[in-house]
């Protein structure tokens, strides 16, 4: 939370101001060499070895037998006694000059934003790198009946696991990426197996926890270059470096996205004879909202409850110049109406204003629950999922589902990052 203090793009060069591109191609480069150069090869390794140290001196040190720090210490280690086999080393060494060069293997995009584009060359690089040295580490093995050392280093090695880890650190990113809420609420929360999609709660979180100022929040239009990629790219980036103005954009786009609302059209007239008939009577109004409220799908529920929650945060706060009002005319719309049905609801429009308007200030007596809303994921949310658990983890095992360690008793190992989940061999 500390590092939210300084500014959102100094946060972001702090954090990816720099990749892995160079380190790898430096790699690649010695790699060919020694392929080529058996005369001179016991040199070649022991700058290989040396640039390996550096940049493992470089990284986060990490206990997970599933990080590229540990990744970086074992090559160091197999370094050291490669020199005896360099026949089969040459091949090995080969491949790993050709994987260091193929980064990006999964067709990422890269945005026209500076700071997006600084985050994304950042994760593609560790990914990429975590990627080369995970197959080169496992190519490792053609040699180890061959050298007593190297048995020793490479039989603490699970290289089944590193695989899954490379392909459930793909997926986790493609799926993160995939962005696209021009559909139904309903299937977007089946395809994101989440009550409110990671994404647009990533946003959410960001805007709610920041300590920065929140003028302009949802007052101020993005620039529209910079929302598109913001909005493509919500689910990769690090919303502790965004600014809140492009976040409130990015919630902005996607309640206009929806090709449903989160309120059903069925309970829409319901809902606006309520306010026609009470809104000078705040307490029958509230108890008659409340009633239909509870013919909200759990999910749609769940959505609402952390908007009206952001926007008491946001109207609290005096920076942000934002009343119930003004933000009930900034979201009511697009909250409670259908893309296809705003141009026809015109004559309604002041009902559904001044609904959303009293749900925030009721929000509380409506939702008695809404106070826990952004108290249950903080970490979860906020820290990117990769970033943390995989290249910078400090846990003992990688046996876990997002940040929980796997509770479940079982004879058979489950490997989890993120929502990918994949067995294992049996435990002895």
């Amino acid at each position: 939370m500390n590092d939210w203090l300084l500014p959102a793009h100094k946060l972001c060069l702090e954090r990816y101001g720099s990749n892995k591109f160079q380190a790898m191609e430096q790699l690649s480069i010695n790699s060919n060499q020694i392929t080529q150069t058996f005369k001179t090869l016991i040199p070649l390794i022991q700058n290989f070895h040396t640039k390996i140290e550096n940049l493992r001196i470089n990284v986060p040190k990490a206990s997970s037998s599933t990080s590229i720090y540990h990744e970086l210490l074992v090559i160091s280690h197999t370094n050291e006694v490669l020199i005896e086999i360099f026949k089969i080393y040459e091949n090995t060494l080969n491949k790993l000059s050709v994987s260091l060069k193929n980064n990006n293997s999964w067709g990422e995009n890269i945005s026209s934003i500076p700071d997006i584009a600084m985050q994304q060359n950042n994760m593609i690089s560790n990914i990429s790198l975590f990627q080369s040295l995970s197959s080169y580490i496992n190519d490792l093995n053609l040699i180890s009946h061959q050298m007593v050392k190297f048995n020793n280093i490479m039989e603490e090695e699970d290289s089944n696991e590193l695989e899954t880890a490379v392909v459930s650190v793909i997926n986790e990113r493609k799926k993160l990426l995939n962005t696209n809420y021009s559909q139904s609420t309903d299937e977007i929360i089946k395809n994101e197996n989440e009550e409110v999609p990671l994404p647009i709660l990533k946003a959410m979180y960001g805007i709610y926890f920041t300590p920065r100022s929140l003028e302009g929040v949802f007052r101020q239009c993005a620039d529209s270059k910079a929302l598109e990629s913001y909005t493509k790219l919500i689910g990769v980036i690090d919303v502790q470096a965004t600014d809140v103005v492009n976040l409130s954009g990015v919630i902005r786009k996607f309640l206009r996205s929806l090709n449903t609302p989160i309120w059903p059209q069925r309970l829409l007239q319901p809902m606006l004879s309520i306010t026609m008939s009470n809104s000078t009577n705040e307490e029958v109004w509230v108890d008659k909202i409340r009633e239909l409220t509870c013919q909200l799908p759990k999910t749609n529920a769940s959505i609402l409850k952390h908007l009206l929650a952001l926007c008491g945060r946001i109207t609290n706060c005096p920076e942000s110049k934002m009343d119930n009002y003004n933000i009930a005319v900034c979201l009511g719309l697009s909250t409670f109406v259908s893309k296809n049905d705003i141009q026809t609801i015109g004559p309604q429009t002041g009902y559904i204003i001044k609904t959303f308007e009293l749900m925030i200030k009721n929000k509380e007596v409506i939702f008695t629950d809404i106070d826990d809303c952004f108290k249950r994921r903080v970490n979860d949310v906020i820290t990117p999922p990769i970033y943390h658990d995989i290249f910078f983890n400090k846990r003992q095992s990688m046996y876990f589902t997002r940040h929980r360690p796997n509770q479940n008793e079982t004879k058979t190992r489950i490997f989890n990052i993120g929502k990918y989940v994949a067995k294992s061999t049996p435990l002895n």
